[in-house]
């Protein structure tokens, strides 16, 4: 058998179950330092399903063994901003960057689909009820710093809502056994009593499993509660997500009901987005700066085996969860057809940014020698973590080099002073006369328009990613899943030394170049992947010298090559002693075919036998307490990922924890020291740089950190060319340019809210209306629920749901002086990671009338300015989302028996997602209110999850 070294090596058997090989993987040891997923449940925002191509089996290394997967990013011209640094970004928002530099031709969240929805408004929430999916799409609200919630839960009675005619009741749940109901805005949050009763209405329940719920919600709560506290209020955003089908973008309501439990659409992922002002001394309503986004995209599962953990206080794991499944705003738009952030001062092409930014939480700067936690679950910095062998993976460079050496490197620039440093690389050593001799060159020397990194699609692998930054279309939606690849419709293999590399069925997509050609440019390109290829029957074209291209791309060795066989920093970073292998797990694996190495991939070796993918998963999953692989069915992945809507996305994916390695069985990896890279694209190291110049762009400026599938559109600009279809969000570049030469403006609206046809309030003492012979004594009120607000939720996934909502949602609200948080159901059944049409949802939930979500989205919004609230928000906004798949168990966080506080916010994070991915999904479009500029919402919407992390 042919294996490929120390990359993705996949497993082919003739009958296993994918389900069962994750299962068998999941938490067999104490020190596992990876998780297997079925690429269903691999984190959305790798967005690493969609595929065929992509295997059923997937392992994920521990973050603490990751090496460095980003990228760089610098922009240099007459069109960028000059010394400008921007925030971290996707490298698929490159495509659009590049058509732009060649000048080619926050309120409710908009709905961008059509649908049947009441816009619902009380005290202290707003939500979409959808008449279809008997569950509000969204749950805003506005959590500030000096709420009280009261130790005791409310009632779990569910009440009427006098203003709809609905049929849909709390019977509909109680006739499924495997399912119960969630409040998406927790009732705990209102202080009134009468605020408490609105948020009891049927109108504000969603479908959710119970260990989820119980597991989940009270933790979610307490984290909510750290969020506000810590940021002076926040913003949050909340609902279900739909993606039965796993391709990132939400299902049709047909689709929906297809997979339906009875009458109860079950979603399959929860979201969350978390907003605050960046300025912590500004709540949300006072915020007049820029805003901080955190998003969360939870699959919603019937077990909590997700997170392998012992932790006691539930708000831990859970938090840890969260992280784990982080997302930009951009995914939970994609995931739920919604569109946020419209009623923002910012600009929309801020927004744009917002959405699209990723953020991670591998920040290690600025911790050396920090108090020993010793519950924390990361990586440290602390004296001891050499011994205990958890320090992070730049802990030699950033805290020690700086004892040794007299010289400033990248990684130290910025950096906190440290009392026996030889010299500093601090901003302050100017002023102090300390800093080391080549500071100047080092760390002020900026010409163009740079980035801190430019996050790279999942997987974190050369050709991917190449090819992303070259159309702006992750990986499953360009084909190229990794560098090694089955196609089971061409029942052909391409690898890098095959010549099926040279065959252009394999690229999907329109290449930068092809475009450049199509609209009369002439374009050269020198080793890059695909240019050898007659893509679409062409190649670029090859000129003399003195008649030059216009557009031309070059791709050199270093420093992949150096990462490889020395590491990204201090050396080897991954080791043969610390790998996990299949036959542990599940013991027989002949049947099988594995991709080995950061990220793992399985299938069956005899093509014409199906797979029980999900009892794979199964036998992999918490199987060890130390286990340092997560297997995920490819469409319980986090959608930040994008990573399961193409065919050679196998449907068993394996997480492997960073500096681990995954193969088949011991021994079958032999290449397996030095550096590699493929893990979590939200690990630090896994990101990529970015450097431009030039007179379009901005001259020594930084910008934020952005994703590589915006490069297509700021190329195309470039050129003043005009972007074929991508996955970028065209505009949300612009702040690099000098002149931007596309204005992006809000997608139409295709559905409004209806008017409620009972006009009964529902705060009436006195019962006015012929409608409803409701109850009016304050005992009453307590008693029951409204319907409205209510979507259908397995009961495992519930508790993820009821800690996020009556925890976390309170942390975030504190950490960020208040968010704004918008929550909803999506659809995707065909996980292609956007929103299904009412005729898919039917497909999946029939002889149901409820559909069952694949996801809820969570929108979370806040000012970046701290000391300013949400409302009050001068500046830029910033937000968190978050895409939960729906599932009926918890095993991706190895939850059972483990308090919520252990694993749902790790979960959270995992499933995080940008505002665009959540508005793709969902339908909606977010934001359409606001004020800001179109192009600054854009950039809100398009932040990447690599450069969002939660507080500390």
């Amino acid at each position: 058998m042919n294996l490929h070294r120390c990359v993705n090596v996949i497993l082919v058997g003739d009958h296993d179950d994918p389900k069962e090989i994750v299962a068998n993987l999941t938490c067999k040891m104490p020190n596992q330092h990876f998780k297997p997923y079925l690429k269903q449940h691999l984190p959305k925002r790798l967005h690493y399903a969609n595929n065929r191509r992509i295997e059923d089996v997937h392992l994920l290394m521990d973050r603490k063994w990751h090496v460095a997967m980003w990228t760089i990013f610098l922009g240099f011209g007459p069109s960028f901003n000059f010394k400008t640094q921007v925030p971290v970004f996707e490298n698929i928002e490159l495509y659009n960057v590049m058509c732009d530099v060649t000048h080619l031709p926050f309120g409710r969240p908009a709905v961008l689909f059509q649908t049947s929805y009441a816009q619902l408004c009380h005290s202290d929430y707003c939500s979409g009820y959808s008449h279809v999916l008997n569950m509000p799409l969204w749950s805003e609200f506005t959590l500030t710093a000096q709420v009280e919630v009261p130790a005791v839960s409310s009632s779990e009675c569910v009440r009427a809502d006098p203003r709809l005619d609905l049929t849909h009741t709390c019977n509909s749940y109680s006739q499924e056994p495997d399912v119960t109901h969630a409040f998406l805005y927790p009732p705990d949050f209102s202080v009134a009593a009468e605020a408490r009763y609105e948020a009891s209405l049927i109108t504000n329940t969603v479908p959710m499993y119970p260990a989820f719920k119980s597991k989940y919600c009270t933790a979610n709560r307490n984290v909510l509660r750290r969020y506000s506290l810590k940021n002076n209020g926040i913003n949050v955003i909340m609902g279900p997500i739909f993606d039965h089908d796993h391709d990132g973008v939400r299902d049709t309501e047909e689709k929906i009901k297809e997979h339906a439990l009875g009458s109860v659409f079950i979603p399959t992922h929860f979201y969350s987005i978390i907003s605050s002002c960046e300025n912590l001394n500004e709540t949300l309503d006072e915020c007049d700066g820029d805003l901080r986004v955190t998003c969360f995209i939870l699959p919603h599962r019937a077990d909590n085996s997700e997170s392998c953990n012992s932790w006691e206080d539930e708000s831990r794991w859970v938090e840890d969860l969260l992280k784990l499944h982080t997302a930009r705003v951009r995914d939970v738009e994609l995931l739920t057809g919604l569109d946020f952030y419209r009623s923002t001062v910012l600009p929309y092409t801020r927004v744009l940014t917002l959405k699209t930014h990723m953020r991670t939480f591998e920040d290690d700067v600025n911790r050396c020698y920090e108090p020993l936690d010793v519950d924390s679950t990361s990586c440290r910095c602390d004296s001891q973590c050499v011994e205990t062998h958890s320090c992070c993976f730049d802990y030699k460079d950033i805290c020690l080099l700086p004892t040794e050496s007299w010289e400033c490197t990248t990684l130290r620039c910025g950096e906190r002073r440290l009392s026996d440093s030889k010299c500093h690389c601090s901003d302050d050593c100017m002023s102090a006369g300390d800093c080391c001799t080549n500071y100047n060159s080092i760390c002020q020397e900026r010409c163009g328009t740079s980035a801190p990194f430019m996050q790279s699609v999942f997987p974190s692998k050369t050709f991917p990613n190449h090819y992303s930054i070259a159309t702006g279309l992750y990986a499953e939606s360009h084909g190229l899943v990794d560098n090694n690849m089955y196609d089971p419709v061409f029942n052909a293999s391409f690898s890098l030394s095959s010549s099926e590399k040279n065959n252009p069925r394999w690229y999907q997509g329109q290449p930068i170049w092809n475009t450049a050609m199509y609209q009369g440019l002439k374009a050269g390109t020198f080793f890059w992947p695909g240019s050898d290829v007659a893509i679409n029957g062409s190649f670029p074209d090859i000129y003399m010298s003195y008649d030059g291209p216009d557009f031309f791309t070059i791709y050199l060795e270093e420093p992949d090559s150096s990462g490889h066989d020395y590491g990204p920093v201090s050396g080897g970073e991954t080791s043969c002693e610390r790998k996990e292998a299949l036959q542990d797990f599940i013991g027989d694996v002949n049947h099988l075919y594995v991709n080995e190495g950061p990220f793992g991939r399985i299938r069956a070796k005899n093509t014409l036998h199906t797979l029980d993918a999900a009892g794979l998963v199964a036998n992999m999953s918490c199987k060890r307490p130390e286990q340092q692989i997560t297997p995920y069915l490819k469409h319980h992945l986090p959608k930040r990922f994008h990573y399961a809507n193409n065919r050679r996305i196998e449907d068993v994916s394996v997480l492997v924890n960073p500096r681990w390695l995954f193969e088949r069985y011991p021994g079958s990896l032999t290449f397996c020291s030095g550096g590699n890279h493929g893990y979590d694209n939200d690990v630090y190291s896994m990101q990529a740089s970015f450097l431009s110049l030039g007179p379009k762009f901005h001259f020594q400026t930084e910008v934020e950190p952005f994703s590589n599938i915006e490069l297509y559109n700021l190329m195309c600009d470039v050129l003043e060319i005009t972007p074929f279809h991508n996955n970028g969000t065209h505009g949300s570049m612009n702040h690099l340019l000098r002149t931007p030469v596309y204005n992006p403006s809000h997608p139409t609206e295709q559905s409004s809210p209806e008017q409620c046809p009972s006009g009964s309030d529902i705060n009436a003492r006195l019962n006015l209306s012929d409608a409803e012979d409701l109850n009016h004594t304050s005992e009453d009120q307590f008693d029951a629920l409204t319907l409205g607000n209510v979507v259908p939720v397995y009961p495992q996934f519930k508790r993820l749901w009821q800690y996020f909502q009556e925890v976390l949602l309170i942390k975030y609200a504190s950490q960020y002086n208040g968010i704004n948080v918008v929550t909803g159901p999506v659809y995707d059944y065909n996980f292609d990671g956007h929103f299904d049409s009412p005729e898919q949802i039917h497909e999946f939930v029939a002889g149901s009338p409820i559909p069952v979500p694949t996801h809820y989205f969570a929108v979370l919004t806040s000012c970046q300015n701290d000391t300013q609230t949400v409302s009050e928000c001068s500046g830029e906004l910033q937000t968190v989302s978050f895409l939960l798949p729906h599932r009926s168990d918890n095993m991706e966080s190895c939850a059972d028996g483990q308090p919520e506080s252990q694993w749902a916010e790790p979960l959270l994070w995992m499933h995080q997602s940008r505002v665009r991915d959540v508005e793709w999904i969902t339908g909606l479009d977010f934001f359409q209110d606001s004020k800001r500029p179109v192009a600054e919402l854009l950039r809100l919407k398009t932040r990447p999850t690599a450069a969002i992390h939660p507080k500390a």
